[in-house]
């Protein structure tokens, strides 16, 4: 049965075609005796503990996963922190002048708070949940039953004036004058469950943001940044972040 509302049948038949090519280059992948490493190649050769291998619809279901969590925030992040740079001219004079002083790009400390600064600021994902797996009382009024949904506003944490003075001031300073515990900066989701991906994701940036830093100079097309908008799981830019290359 098709269904009734056009934007959702676009959205199906869509999905059903993506997944339908990738099926297929997960079985093509699978009949070559010789695969080059690739992150396909990785996931067709991984096992369970007990030695089985993942199915076709599973290892679908994890390039998916890489594909949108992977690309779309730190692409975001980048859009982000390039219209921080825009905006601060004398960040953008420190962050130079670390770059040109040193190689080590991922050691660069105020690399680091800059990036922290700007995912504190201009969260990527606004919210994360977890399933309770005991009861407890969250405070006098309420207490969480187990296998209830908690969703929290990362937002409102990365807001809060007593972690972050001036929280609305954009100062990477703040990353460098002290180190934050997993429950207070949690732009990756915090916690023990943070993204697995994080460590990934902050290497691309900080190559990507460098490359740029170090070799062109830019400035934003238009007078103001661009609002934030709901993107369906991520926050971003709504029309993204134009800029003029030189």
């Amino acid at each position: 049965k098709q269904p009734w509302f056009p934007p959702w049948a676009r959205f199906l038949a869509r999905r059903t075609a993506f997944r339908d090519w990738t099926l297929a280059k997960i079985r093509s992948a699978r009949r070559s005796e010789e695969r080059p490493a690739s992150v396909m190649s990785l996931l067709l050769d991984a096992r369970y503990d007990d030695a089985s291998e993942m199915d076709d619809d599973e290892i679908c279901d994890q390039l998916v996963t890489l594909l949108l969590a992977g690309h779309e925030t730190t692409a975001i992040t980048l859009a982000n922190a390039i219209s921080r740079v825009s905006q601060h001219a004398d960040i953008a004079r420190g962050l130079r002048d670390e770059l040109q002083s040193s190689d080590e790009i991922l050691r660069a400390p105020y690399l680091s708070a800059f990036i922290d600064e700007t995912l504190r600021l201009d969260v990527v994902v606004p919210d994360v949940g977890r399933i309770a797996n005991r009861e407890f009382a969250l405070d006098d009024q309420l207490t969480v039953r187990k296998g209830q949904l908690v969703v929290f506003s990362i937002d409102g944490l990365h807001m809060d004036p007593e972690l972050y003075p001036e929280p609305l001031t954009f100062r990477p300073e703040r990353f460098l004058a002290r180190k934050f515990a997993p429950h207070e900066y949690v732009a990756f989701g915090g916690g023990v469950r943070r993204c697995i991906g994080a460590a990934f994701s902050d290497f691309e940036t900080k190559i990507m943001l460098a490359t740029l830093l170090r070799s062109k100079t830019w400035v934003l097309t238009r007078g103001k940044p661009d609002r934030r908008v709901r993107r369906n799981v991520t926050m971003g830019p709504r029309h993204g972040v134009p800029i003029r290359i030189t």
